[in-house]
């Protein structure tokens, strides 16, 4: 498995990468991953030990994680499929056991240069990692076709244009308080 460490590139030989965040379960491991441009030393502040916020939200066959970082980083959503994650990289998460937590690896990269600015690793509330864990074995579990994904999501966003909109739908939420990591 490759480290990362902060001040350093994100990925050999690319140093700009499109603005835009994408959240995925592969390799036993929960991962945030976050281009942002235009940083501050506040937002990397922020994003590395502000007060944060996830939910989850389920519409059709697609999971949605949902996220804010305070003025860093406002309500933003991804959606998730195991069926994207390459084979060689799948894997389904455990059953947890009471107050078990999953935990979440957050990489902030500058998209302009592509220097990873801020590493955090949180741990999830208990309930949240359950249903996100359970939502992520039963899509696993069902028949995948791609068009039918793509339609979902599409549909997803004619019902619910804003993330905060598609908030409202969530059947989990996980608040994170300022200074928590395990980093």
């Amino acid at each position: 498995m490759f480290e990362y460490r902060v001040n350093t590139i994100y990925h050999p030989g690319k140093t700009f990468w499109q603005p835009g965040t994408d959240f995925n379960f592969r390799s036993g491991v929960l991962e945030l991953r976050m281009f942002l441009s235009k940083l501050t030393p506040s937002d990397i502040r922020e994003i590395r030990n502000g007060a944060c916020m996830f939910h989850l939200a389920i519409t059709g066959d697609v999971i949605w994680f949902l996220f804010e970082f305070g003025k860093a980083c406002p309500l933003s959503d991804n959606s998730y499929s195991i069926h994207l994650v390459s084979e060689q990289e799948r894997t389904i998460p455990p059953e947890l056991q009471p107050n078990e937590r999953a935990l979440l690896t957050i990489i902030l990269v500058s998209s302009e240069d592509g220097i990873i600015r801020a590493l955090r690793q949180i741990s999830l509330g208990h309930d949240f990692s359950k249903a996100l864990y359970d939502a992520i074995r039963k899509q696993a579990a069902r028949p995948f076709d791609q068009t039918q994904h793509d339609r979902q999501i599409a549909e997803t966003y004619r019902r619910y244009p804003t993330s905060q909109a598609l908030r409202k739908q969530s059947i989990a939420t996980c608040i994170v308080a300022s200074g928590e990591s395990l980093n």
